[in-house]
């Protein structure tokens, strides 16, 4: 059985030490490590606690400001639509467009919208509801258009000379 006599020592500094015996020693190592792990481990996991708080914070934070700068942005663009809604051209516009109003002077132009002529046997005849519109010829209307392809492919095609 080990001994529990505790020696007497004098330290370097001139300090009596009084030495426990190896059994007390090892134990209160242990104890000492054990609850030196312990703080640490308490320590690593309140860290990572904040450490995911703050990340979830300035997740949060760079969300919002994406929003702000999204509404920003949004308020921005209904503002100048206001001036554009308030502003003399605007209403003419509409008033053009709406009421079939013209300046003296003007010339109103109705151009057909693009039908499929293979899908629809007949053009729609809008004479009745129109009495100025202008009827335009298909085939001039198709022989412009694959003049302006075949224009703009020999543009692309042939090299800068």
């Amino acid at each position: 059985m080990p001994t529990t006599t505790r020696l007497i020592r004098v330290g370097w500094c001139g300090i009596l030490l009084i030495m426990p015996s190896k059994r007390s020693s090892l134990l209160a190592r242990i104890i000492g490590r054990t609850g030196l792990v312990l703080v640490l481990a308490y320590l690593a996991l309140n860290l990572g606690k904040a450490i995911q708080t703050n990340y979830r914070t300035n997740e949060s934070i760079r969300a919002l400001t994406e929003q702000i700068t999204h509404l920003e942005d949004r308020i921005n663009h209904l503002e100048h639509a206001q001036v554009y809604y308030a502003s003399r051209s605007y209403q003419e516009l509409e008033a053009k467009r709406r009421l079939g109003k013209k300046r003296p002077g003007e010339t109103v132009v109705l151009v057909p919208e693009n039908v499929d002529t293979e899908s629809s046997p007949e053009p729609p005849n809008n004479s009745a509801t129109s009495p100025s519109l202008v009827q335009l010829d298909e085939t001039s209307m198709l022989e412009q258009a694959r003049l302006t392809a075949k224009t703009w492919i020999d543009w692309v095609m042939k090299p800068n000379e």
